[in-house]
């Protein structure tokens, strides 16, 4: 793990290893009362630490935002002029984390093998996060029994997760 400055601070943040869900769950609680950002504060001309807890907190929050708002996104989404059954409305992965203060719904035109997931999508009101690179993220928790063509996404697809 790449050495963490705070305002040239260095902070000692717990490691994970990606592969392990308990490793990831450790690290998460013994980083959480770490400050890892500096904010400006409200009213004042001072920064304040912001903890791994805050950060974590802070997208949450904004998620559930999301997912109240959904109703207008799906709204907003019938009403654009295109191919309804292959477009996907969702908000930029790194949008998210990278904490922008204006979020804009972006969109993705899936190929023609992706069936109805984007009108499934919009039926259930889901929160779409789009981003790329996500193989080890949705990886088979236990690929052993699998061929090598199934032990990892195949690149350049586009996939469907839930949770």
């Amino acid at each position: 793990m790449q050495p963490y400055k705070v305002d040239d601070q260095m902070v000692d943040l717990v490691a994970a290893d990606p592969d392990s869900s308990e490793s990831v769950r450790g690290a998460m609680c013994g980083n959480a009362d770490k400050a890892v950002a500096l904010d400006w504060q409200w009213g004042k001309n001072e920064k304040q630490e912001k903890t791994f807890r805050d950060l974590f907190q802070e997208l949450l929050t904004t998620l559930e935002g999301l997912q109240a708002n959904q109703k207008k996104t799906t709204d907003y989404a019938f009403k654009m002029p295109t191919d309804q059954a292959r477009q996907l409305i969702g908000w930029n992965y790194m949008d998210l984390v990278g904490r922008y203060r204006d979020l804009y719904p972006r969109k993705k035109k899936l190929k023609a093998t992706c069936g109805k997931w984007p009108m499934y999508g919009r039926d259930i009101q889901a929160v779409v996060i789009l981003g790329i690179h996500f193989p080890k993220v949705f990886a088979p928790k236990n690929s052993a029994g699998f061929c090598k063509a199934c032990q990892e996404l195949p690149k350049g697809k586009d996939y469907l997760t839930a949770k």
